[in-house]
Order: C-alpha cells, then structure tokens, then sequence
C-alpha cells in the first residue's frame, strides 16, 4: 500500500499530462455512472486502464482524484464561458441576466449531484470562481466585460459594480443553498425567482431594449 503521505508528482511531459487526464475522466466517469460511494483509487485505476501504482505517482489517495475531477470541471466551466461572450452581448440585458442564472445553477446543480457531500463542503471554491488567487476577481470581470454591452440598459451606472453586485450575490446565494436547501437546485421556481430578483437589482427597464 502507498504511503498516504506521498507528494503528488506533478506531470511535466506530454505523456504525464495525458496519463493524468485520463485518471481524471475516469474519476469524472465513476461519480457519474457508479456514484461517490464507488470512488476508490482502485476503481478508478481500472477505469483508467492503468495500474493503481501509477496512480499514485500523481494522486496522493482518492481525495486526490475527487479534487482534481472538480478542479478540471471547474477549469472546463470557464473555458466555456469565455466563449458566451459574444452570446450573451447580442442579447438583451434581461435576457443575458437570465441565461447567466440558468447556467450558474446547472452547474452548481450538476456539481452537487457529483458528489453531494463533497461539493456541500467545498461549494465556496466553485461558485463563479477558480482555484487562483484572483478566483473572485475573474468571475467578476467576465460578467463586467457582458454588462458593459448593455451599459445603457443598465440600473447602476458602473459596469463593474453591477459585476461584482451580480457575483457576490447569485455566487453567495447558491453556496448557501448548496448547504440548506439543495433541493431548491432542482426546482424551476427556484431559478426564475432568482433571475426576476437579479433583474430588478440590475435592469432600468425605461431604457432596456427587448
């Protein structure tokens, strides 16, 4: 057996990064199709097709692998949402606000639905944020950079205050759901009475253009 105090190597050659993204899906691949109760370094090692000492070489124990499958959900999340850009610019403001909720609460929802008890207890490192120090600040400049398309439409009159408004408190308020009332993640209600809420803190509905 390994010695659970082993660093993790970190993959410097091609072939490293491919082994490791392999362990990877193959985690993402077990929480998905067997649940989190069949997480085990060796259950993942075999959906790897890998042995379970090269495992090791990379991942300390199966937390390991847990938080490298979130950390590359999380990374794949944002990847994504550069790309909504242009979307959600050609949009009208309301209905950018809108697709901005949906979106965020599918992820949330689908990130809880991984492993819930996981996700409960770390849902502050993925919502609208990374694993960098600037986690916060990148949320917040992704979603200025869409506001400032509709600044015109806008009920505050900075762009980047709107962001940060709109961050903190779908951010705020879907951590605290993850934790109290996660079955609100799985009700329609719940995310149009967030995106009416959002649109009344953000919209000057005189000046918004449908």
């Amino acid at each position: 057996m390994p010695r659970k105090d082993r660093s993790r190597r970190v993959p410097s050659q091609s072939r490293s990064r491919e082994l490791v993204a392999v362990i990877e899906e193959a985690g993402l691949r077990v929480l998905q199709e067997e649940g989190p109760q069949a997480l085990t370094t060796k259950r993942v090692a075999e959906r790897a097709g890998v042995s379970v000492g090269s495992l090791y070489q990379y991942f300390k124990n199966k937390q390991d692998v847990l938080e490298a499958v979130y950390r590359r959900q999380n990374e794949e999340f944002w990847d994504e949402a550069v790309a909504w850009i242009p979307r959600l610019a050609a949009m009208s403001l309301q209905q950018a606000i809108d697709l901005i909720v949906k979106v965020t609460i599918r992820r949330h929802r689908e990130l809880y639905e991984l492993h819930p008890e996981f996700f409960v207890k770390e849902a502050m490192r993925y919502s609208l944020s990374t694993f960098n120090e600037e986690a916060h600040e990148r949320a917040t400049k992704w979603v200025a950079m869409i506001l400032e398309c509709h600044r015109d439409a806008l009920a505050i009159d900075s762009p980047d205050r709107a962001a940060y408004l709109l961050t903190r408190t779908l951010g705020g308020l879907l951590v605290r759901t993850c934790r109290e009332r996660p079955r609100y993640l799985m009700e329609p209600s719940f995310e149009i009475d967030l995106q009416r809420m959002l649109r009344g803190l953000l919209v000057d509905s005189s000046r918004e253009k449908t």
